[in-house]
This record gives C-alpha cells, sequence and structure tokens, in this order.
C-alpha cells in the first residue's frame, strides 16, 4: 500500500485501521521538508509492516525513485510478513 502523506488529513483517520488488521507493507510518501505525522511514528513503532518513508521533491522525482524506493521495498517486506489467511 502507498500512503501519500504530505496533507494526510483523511489518510491519517484510514492507515492506522488498515496497518493493524491487514499485514500489507505500507510505504508513506512525503515531499521533501514536510515534516512526518506524528501518527506514522507511533505506527512504525508498533508495526513491522510501516516501511521508511519515500521522500520526493515532486510527481517526476516520484516517477524515477518508484521502483527503487516504493515497489523493491514493498515487495521485499510483503516476504517477511505473515501471510494473510
Amino acid at each position: 500500500m502507498i500512503a501519500e502523506m504530505t496533507e494526510p488529513r483523511i489518510v491519517l483517520e484510514e492507515v492506522p485501521h488498515i496497518v493493524r488488521n491487514i499485514a500489507v507493507p505500507l510505504v508513506p510518501l512525503l515531499l521533501e521538508g514536510e515534516d512526518k505525522p506524528v501518527t506514522l511514528y507511533n505506527l512504525r513503532r508498533n508495526h513491522r509492516s510501516v516501511l521508511p518513508t519515500c521522500r520526493c521533491t515532486d510527481r517526476d522525482d516520484l516517477l524515477a525513485s518508484l521502483e527503487e524506493q516504493v515497489i523493491a521495498p514493498a515487495q521485499a517486506k510483503l516476504q517477511e510478513l505473515p501471510e494473510i489467511r
């Protein structure tokens, strides 16, 4: 799962429910220079499915690094997590 956290009002309401109930990797996205939401810190501390935040300067930067910084880490984490039943 990819969650864009730059303006996280609605995302921060939904992401904790998903992370707590479904064992799927979560890759947070954040624009460079923005602060991480406190909720994200708490989720990462308590759930190993929350990966490091991918920071990007703009959409082109994100697209250029999508495979390396988002998709590959999420696929690797998926192999570590318990199988969803």
